[in-house]
């Protein structure tokens, strides 16, 4: 499916993903952090209404239709709330001043994606097809979400799991080479077009590298299923990978020549846990 996501298949992913994301907020702050857990959840059932809500528009609905913009309209107050929300609880982590079990950069992550379904938003609020991100920018996004991922899998795995534990880490040594490589290509485009050869090269290495992580966050996964890795990670935790990698390499093609582009086959929905979820 090399081609665009549909405004309403768009919705469906972030609006997961978000829900995702205040899922891992309610779940890494400390019991004691009542205000901040509430608030957490009430994130929660609202992503949950307004995916519901969702379910019941067209799935072919143009992006023009009145019912696609009061959509946006009435999704967008309230991503954007939530993405200050979770820069509120950086900030107090940066100070000490909340007990939130993980460190503060894990949320740059959570709020360069938020940012990002923003920017489509503000589109969709008038109408109108975002255009793609700048190919650089596009690229930082996605390889700081791969490096993120496999950060937090090290975070979760118990120290019995070292083994598990070098393979990962030989994943986040690549995506921050990658990082870097990307940045240095950027430069580049002072004078050069974007995707000259190397550049599509390195766009294969990463499609083979992301699939290659995928394959072992699935490992992982199978694992947990079977209770036979030590961790203290959530279902939830470990498959919102998928989602996220699958979104990644579509997109990713959208921006090279139609004769580079691969075949994506893979999924926006988990494999386990999400078939019996709104």
């Amino acid at each position: 499916m090399n081609r665009r996501f549909t405004p309403w298949e768009e919705h469906e992913f972030w609006l997961r993903i978000l829900r995702d994301h205040a899922y891992f907020v309610y779940d890494y702050l400390s019991p004691k952090e009542k205000y901040w857990t509430q608030m957490a959840k009430a994130y929660i059932d609202q992503f949950t209404w307004l995916r519901k809500h969702l379910k019941q528009l067209p799935k072919n609905a143009p992006v023009s239709s009145a019912e696609m913009i009061l959509l946006a309209n009435q999704i967008y107050p309230i991503a954007c709330k939530y993405y200050h929300y979770e820069g509120r609880i950086q900030h107090l982590r940066i100070y000490n001043q909340i007990q939130f079990n993980l460190p503060p950069t894990y949320f740059n992550g959570t709020l360069d994606e938020n940012a990002e379904y923003l920017r489509l938003l503000e589109y969709y609020l008038h109408g109108q097809n975002p255009p793609l991100l700048p190919f650089e920018r596009f690229l930082d996004l996605w390889l700081f979400d791969q490096e993120g991922h496999a950060l937090l899998l090290i975070h979760g795995l118990d120290s019995t799991e070292e083994e598990l534990m070098d393979q990962v880490r030989k994943v986040v040594l690549k995506f921050r080479y990658y990082q870097l490589k990307n940045k240095q290509f950027a430069g580049y485009m002072r004078f050069t077009r974007p995707l000259f050869p190397a550049q599509v090269k390195f766009v294969h290495q990463i499609i083979r590298d992301v699939s290659a992580f995928t394959q072992l966050v699935s490992k992982v996964v199978h694992q947990y299923k079977d209770n036979k890795v030590i961790n203290s990670l959530s279902l939830r935790f470990l498959e919102h990978h998928f989602p996220e990698s699958c979104y990644f390499l579509h997109k990713l093609m959208l921006y090279l020549p139609e004769e580079e582009r691969e075949n994506i086959d893979c999924s926006l929905y988990p494999p386990y846990f999400y078939w019996n979820t709104i």
